[in-house]
Formats: structure tokens, C-alpha cells, sequence
């Protein structure tokens, strides 16, 4: 599935495992169906067969998978993420934040770069509130999110093709 989660390029969402097998062998879910999957999620490149361009995927293996009938009116589909990590870069200027995803079996074979994009979450704030966030937050604090997920890709030093995870907050919490 395509979804968009902001005025970006869509993002491609891949559910798999054996939770997504049952469902589908089942008939349970179809095309047209919106689709609410609980699970660990990461990112991968693919390359496009029909013009050789790189895309980033974000991939979910679902515990746990809710399909509901289409709806006319309903809002249009997103991927939402809640993530409890540590910050392990901040830019204080760029209000961008970085955490990473360690390599887990059946998950993500490669260690994966996260990046949160506080600059429209702070906008919301007055000065003194962000002010007091930007004292506050720093490297090694453990923080909670939730946020819209986009992936884009990136060329490596060695010219591999990376995927990474782009989170955009609609609620932030520091730990501690």
C-alpha cells in the first residue's frame, strides 16, 4: 500500500509474516480495505524494475493485523509509529533529532538510522517552551513519540543505497 503523510512522495508500506499470510489465505482482508497493523516496523531500499530509481519501503511484521470494510468518507490513510528510544544526536539548530535501530533477526538486517523532525512539534510551543525543551533535551536522554512515518533513502560513503526512517511528531515526551 501508498500512503502519504505529509506533502512528500508517498510512502510504500509492506505488511508480512504470518499473521499477514492468515488473513490473506483467509480471505479476511482485500484491496480497498483499510488496514490498522500493530507490530515491530523498519525500513529497506528496493529498486524499481520499471525505471532503475531507488525507493524506500517501511516494512511491518504485525502481531497483530485490524481490517475494516472501505469507507467514502473516511480520513485518508497514514503510518503512525509510537517509539520509546534515546537520543543519540541532536541539532539544536535544525531541531532535528537521531536515534538508530539496531540490527534484530527477522527484523532488520542492518542497523537503521531514525531521524525526528521536531521543528513543526516546537511551533506549536511559546518561546519559553521551546527555549526550555532545547536546555533540556540532549544526547542520551530517553524519550517517547508519537509520530507520522515517511522513509526516504540516502547513498552511503561507499555508494550503497540506504534507507532511512522519518518520523514527524504529533506528540513528544521526555523520560527522566
Amino acid at each position: 500500500m501508498f500512503l502519504r503523510s505529509s506533502d512528500r512522495e508517498a510512502t510504500r508500506c509492506v505488511l508480512h509474516g504470518p499473521e499477514v499470510e492468515r488473513m490473506l489465505a483467509n480471505g479476511i482482508v482485500q484491496k480497498g480495505m483499510m488496514v490498522t497493523a500493530y507490530g515491530e516496523f523498519s525500513a529497506r531500499c528496493q529498486k524499481r524494475n520499471d525505471d532503475g530509481t531507488w525507493m524506500a519501503e517501511v516494512l511491518c511484521n504485525p502481531s497483530r493485523v485490524v481490517a475494516e470494510t472501505g469507507r467514502d468518507a473516511r480520513l485518508r490513510g497514514a503510518i503512525y509509529a509510537n517509539l520509546k528510544a534515546v537520543a543519540m544526536h541532536w541539532d539544536a539548530e535544525t531541531l532535528q533529532l537521531k536515534t538508530y535501530f539496531n540490527p534484530e533477526p527477522g527484523v532488520r538486517t542492518d542497523r537503521l538510522t531514525c531521524s525526528i523532525h521536531m521543528r513543526s512539534w516546537l511551533g506549536g510551543m511559546s518561546a519559553e517552551g521551546k527555549e526550555r525543551f532545547k536546555a533540556t533535551m540532549r544526547v542520551g536522554r530517553e524519550f517517547t513519540v508519537s509520530a507520522l512515518v515517511e522513509t526516504t533513502t540516502y547513498r552511503t560513503r561507499d555508494g550503497e543505497q540506504v534507507a532511512s526512517l522519518l518520523l514527524l511528531p504529533t506528540d513528544f515526551r521526555l523520560q527522566g
